[in-house]
């Protein structure tokens, strides 16, 4: 800044308060009296002397001017506002403030209600200040005194121990009371909005909580489901705690150049997590950055999954996200901050060869393919980096992507692809039979000291030898082959005579039993044709 508009601005106001506030008046008023005692006698001094004696205090009194250059204390204040970055010691700050405004009010008034009460002893031989009996007291006490009618007063108490006497002293009570009302009205208000404001967010959480439940009982969705809804709304309540900040709309309050100065400055660093990035132009990366959104992920939420069709590269800010093979479950490793994955999808356009989903509340950055095509547009360079990473990658080897394997750490392949990943991807039959097993699988406890609760009582079988009537062991008549039943028997035989004229029945036993041992309920019979 020049010093001619320096000198201008400083001539425009502050140049006459620190006149009025600094003009030696002591030195004045000695000048003039020096002056009248050289001109006059001792007879007119001495007449002089009471006017004299009123110049001087006038004097005196003048000498308050000089905290008008505390005005500037307001600016000082201002500046230092601007480097607190906490909430907590800015609104002990601002209270800090408040207080100290009160307090030099109250102290310019206790002076001014002081002085009144020592004007003119001989006009008025009565005043607050000799009903006080504060006449001859040390200049603590009548301080003390002055400034305890001052805040009484400010406070709009007024207890009525300290009361106007004199006519000058009623008129400065009134102009006190109204100047108090105002500073105590302003004072109490700024409190006032300050406490609110700590609790503002407090109060939107808890009627956005009540409509999110309102809403979910309604619906009737499920616990589980509603149980997630809430832990992720706690979880966004405690991030904007901390924060107090809307980073989306305080960059909107900032011009376009501004906003990518800030943008390079935050985010550059952290699309340099993926080592690709390094061979490119800082100007390009300085544009890439203006692409980051910001999302937040609740614990159990799949970012996305194998197979899908989806193009972004993301960059772990907070949290712990887990890479796994979406068929079998299998986890191949668990990224936590400073972290980045999707790149293959990002670059190549292919599908995801892998799924991700979040182990817990997690903040991550990401970039939509699209529009990283579009800066590329722009950028021809950069654009013919990645048709040659494109070119190298088109026999499965990543390792222009520095992509490693999470099971081996090899660099060149993914873990899917890997050796020590050992799944039969070609028998699809025996794939499934394997997944529905493992999901039909259950858990069995045996229980070593289990006793069944009711005993089964053995039954005895008196045994029977094997004799020749519970069997067919010879040639027999059709009427002894079914006792009860003649018909039966009658019609059996002609059956088996049609069948076999010239030898109708066979009937034999069974001699692989050399002694067998038989129940007698009921009799076999074999019969062979």
């Amino acid at each position: 800044m020049k010093r001619k508009e320096i000198i201008k601005s400083y001539m425009r106001l502050w140049f006459w308060i620190d006149i009025v506030a600094t003009f030696p008046y002591s030195w004045l008023i000695e000048g003039v009296y020096d002056n009248n005692n050289a001109s006059t006698g001792s007879t007119s001094s001495i007449y002089n002397a009471p006017k004299i004696i009123r110049i001087i205090r006038i004097v005196r009194f003048l000498r308050i001017l000089k905290l008008l250059r505390l005005a500037k204390l307001k600016k000082i204040l201002i500046k230092l506002e601007d480097y607190i970055a906490s909430n907590t010691i800015a609104s002990v700050f601002v209270m800090l403030r408040l207080l100290s405004m009160s307090f030099f009010a109250a102290h310019w008034l206790a002076c001014m209600w002081f002085f009144i009460g020592t004007q003119d002893p001989e006009l008025h031989p009565i005043t607050w200040v000799t009903k006080a009996s504060i006449q001859d007291a040390s200049i603590y006490e009548q301080y003390i005194t002055s400034l305890y009618w001052s805040f009484t007063t400010i406070a709009t108490v007024g207890y009525g121990d300290i009361t106007p006497i004199t006519m000058e002293e009623k008129l400065f009570a009134m102009l006190t009371m109204m100047i108090s009302s105002g500073v105590f009205a302003y004072t109490l208000g700024s409190i006032g909005a300050l406490l609110s404001k700590q609790t503002a967010l407090e109060k939107t959480y808890r009627e956005t909580f009540v409509s999110v439940n309102s809403y979910m009982k309604k619906k009737n969705l499920p616990k589980d489901l509603q149980y997630r809804v809430r832990r992720y709304l706690d979880f966004i309540y405690e991030k904007k705690k901390k924060n107090k900040i809307d980073e989306k709309e305080l960059l909107l309050l900032l011009s376009i150049p501004l906003r990518d100065e800030i943008y390079a400055h935050i985010n550059a660093e952290i699309i340099s997590y993926c080592k690709v990035f390094d061979n490119f132009d800082e100007y390009f990366i300085s544009h890439l950055t203006r692409a980051i959104e910001n999302d937040t992920y609740a614990p159990g939420d799949n970012i996305f999954e194998e197979g899908e069709m989806s193009h972004k590269i993301y960059y772990i800010i907070g949290g712990t996200i887990e890479i796994y093979h979406y068929l079998t479950s299998t986890s191949f490793a668990k990224l936590s901050s400073k972290s980045y994955f999707g790149e293959i999808s990002f670059f190549l356009g292919t599908s995801r060869c892998a799924s991700a989903r979040c182990a817990e509340f997690a903040d991550v950055l990401s970039i939509e393919r699209r529009f990283f095509m579009s800066f590329l547009e722009k950028f021809p360079e950069a654009n013919q980096k990645v048709r040659e990473i494109q070119l190298k990658c088109e026999n499965g080897d990543y390792s222009s992507l520095e992509v490693f394997c999470y099971i081996c750490e090899e660099l060149g392949h993914v873990s899917l692809k890997c050796k020590m990943f050992i799944i039969n991807l070609d028998q699809e039959a025996i794939k499934e039979k394997w997944l529905k097993g493992k999901q039909n699988k259950k858990s069995l406890k045996i229980s070593t000291n289990w006793t069944p609760k009711f005993k089964r009582k053995i039954r005895s079988v008196s045994p029977m030898r094997y004799k020749g009537f519970n069997v067919i062991g010879g040639p027999r008549s059709s009427d002894d082959l079914f006792l009860e039943d003649k018909c039966l028997s009658s019609a059996l035989q002609n059956n088996l005579e049609l069948i076999c004229p010239s030898n109708p029945c066979l009937i034999s036993t069974h001699s692989t039993f050399k002694d067998p041992i038989v129940s007698p309920k009921k009799p076999r019979y074999s019969l062979f044709l």
